[in-house]
């Protein structure tokens, strides 16, 4: 029996992490992924969710603080960075290294937004819940935790798993997370990508905008 195993993301440097987090593709370098889409993908951000100065965003599956750190760059906003890795989340604080800028575990996200404590404007989801063990409940904190959900993920699930001992990469479950943000939200305003910056991966990309609130 597969079994989900999450250390896959415990990585212990930077350049680890960046492996993991945008993967080499059709012959793109992650570097080369790294400097054209982050900062493609945070000013898409900025600009499908009508983003606004002091207003709160939630980095969900933050990583190193990748989109974070650019989206500080661009605008005056507070981000909560969200993540199930230990080494990730004191890599995104050192990363980032930026007041605005905090990082929460995930299970203790899902206990603060359930509870009241935490609530923001707007969030991101990007290449991060075709990886999650349950995304229903991560989409049902998400829905509960913002208005406006940016969400730019694989098409098919890529869940970590290992197997009879060895570690098998990725597995597919047959989820679709788009489908469960789409019930999840009361609107999905999908956007356009920029594949001169985008990487078109094999499995291919869906990009949304879920929402609350009509966008502007």
């Amino acid at each position: 029996m597969a079994l989900y195993k999450p250390e896959i993301f415990d990585v212990t440097s930077l350049e680890l992490a960046k492996g993991w987090i945008l993967t080499p593709e059709e012959g793109i370098s992650t570097e080369e992924r790294w400097l054209k889409e982050t900062p493609w993908t945070a000013q898409a951000f900025i600009d499908q969710c009508g983003v606004k100065p002091n207003q709160v965003i939630i980095d969900y599956g933050c990583g190193v603080g990748r989109l974070a750190k650019e989206v500080l760059r661009r605008i005056d906003v507070q981000i909560i960075g969200v993540d199930i890795s230990a080494n990730m989340m004191k890599m995104a604080t050192e990363y980032v290294s930026d007041p605005r800028f905090s990082v929460i575990h995930r299970d203790l996200f899902i206990e603060q937004v359930d509870t009241g404590h935490i609530r923001a404007h707007h969030g991101y989801a990007v290449y991060v819940l075709q990886h999650a063990f349950d995304p229903a409940q991560d989409i049902r904190t998400l829905s509960k935790a913002v208005d406006n959900l940016f969400f730019l993920n694989n098409a098919a699930r890529a869940v970590p798993v290992h197997a009879d001992d060895a570690i098998c990469r990725w597995a597919t479950d047959g989820v679709d997370v788009a489908d469960l943000c789409a019930k999840a939200f009361k609107k999905s305003s999908p956007f356009a990508l920029d594949y001169t910056h985008i990487t078109n991966l094999p499995v291919g990309l869906v990009s949304t905008v879920f929402s609350h609130l009509t966008i502007d």
